[in-house]
């Protein structure tokens, strides 16, 4: 399975940025930053950036823009150079082969798409392994963020200090921006105002007083985290409390599919900047990788999405939710 080298150094970006901003120590050196030769004056200048706005479909002025991918390229070399090169087979072959194609050239703003991240070169992953992480995850995640936060206090420890291990442990959560939800809490209500019909994405029944509704994750933020534009839908308020955790069935899911492309269509492919980011995020988070030609790019979507809700039930094992009662 080949993976965007762009998209691993971003991971890398964002995960060690508040760990060596914070002073936690991630080798045996002395100082945060000591030892990681991706720690340079580009990521530095990353400071005043977020974690959560270095995503898929971020965009950048020029300036930053460029800071951003000299980062990313420091990271890319790393990964090449050293865990990559040296986790091999007992033959000394590599076991996750990565080439390193050197940091794009770029003028004017630029955008995290799946161009640039690949412009920087690509990881190969085993099958089988792919396909272990992929089912395991839920499991795999909390022992290397356990492993991580164990190794990072007995770097301290030989430093003297003593760090806590649940804020280390707090460092290291994903966050995801919470204005997605607003977001569509917005749209919706705009809508409301211009007097344009909201239904329930489920039931079909169309909601007439705009505190009743939810915005619901299509598949549960509790088993796959994933505020994506796609996976968030409006929702009566009762039936998003029946709902809750539950994955929705196939039969759910194809009943409910007019509406959702309706909504898509109104809430986000019909303006220019939302739907590049619904396109992006959809590339980034499903086996989706729309054709030439918008036509045809929601209906490709849907198998998509079918193909992640069958992973998420046969591999974490959610319980299903059939649809709203009649």
């Amino acid at each position: 399975m080949r993976v965007p080298l762009g998209l691993l150094a971003l991971l890398w970006l964002r995960t060690f940025k508040p760990l060596i901003e914070l002073g936690y120590p991630q080798s045996p050196r002395h100082g945060a930053g000591a030892g990681l030769g991706f720690v340079k004056e580009p990521f530095h200048a990353l400071r005043p950036v977020a974690p959560t706005e270095l995503r898929i479909g971020a965009r950048f002025s020029a300036e930053l823009g460029s800071t951003v991918v000299r980062a990313l390229g420091d990271c890319a070399r790393t990964i090449a150079e050293m865990p990559a090169h040296y986790i091999t087979w007992p033959d000394g072959r590599p076991i996750f082969p990565t080439t390193y194609a050197g940091r794009p050239r770029l003028r004017g703003p630029v955008v995290l798409d799946p161009e640039l991240l690949w412009a920087f070169g690509h990881g190969d992953v085993p099958v089988e392994i792919w396909w272990a992480l992929r089912r395991l995850a839920a499991w795999i995640e909390p022992m290397l963020v356990a492993e991580w936060v164990r190794l990072t206090r007995a770097y301290a420890e030989r430093q003297g200090r003593n760090l806590s291990g649940d804020a280390i442990a707090q460092s290291l959560r994903w966050v995801d921006p919470k204005r997605d939800t607003g977001i569509v809490r917005a749209l919706v209500g705009r809508m409301f105002e211009k007097g344009v019909a909201v239904y329930c994405i489920w039931s079909g029944k169309k909601i007439h007083d705009p505190s009743r509704i939810a915005v619901d994750h299509c598949f549960p933020w509790t088993v796959w985290p994933c505020d994506d534009l796609w996976n968030l839908l409006p929702t009566a308020v009762e039936v998003n409390q029946a709902k809750r955790d539950r994955l929705p069935s196939r039969e759910a899911l194809r009943s409910a599919r007019e509406r959702i492309a309706s909504f898509w269509e109104t809430a986000w492919i019909r303006t220019e900047a939302f739907a590049e980011r619904f396109y992006l995020e959809a590339r980034a988070s499903l086996p989706f990788e729309p054709p030439e030609g918008a036509a045809s790019r929601l209906d490709d979507l849907f198998p998509a999405m079918e193909v992640q809700r069958m992973r998420l039930r046969r591999d974490q094992l959610v319980p299903e939710w059939s649809g709203p009662q009649a």
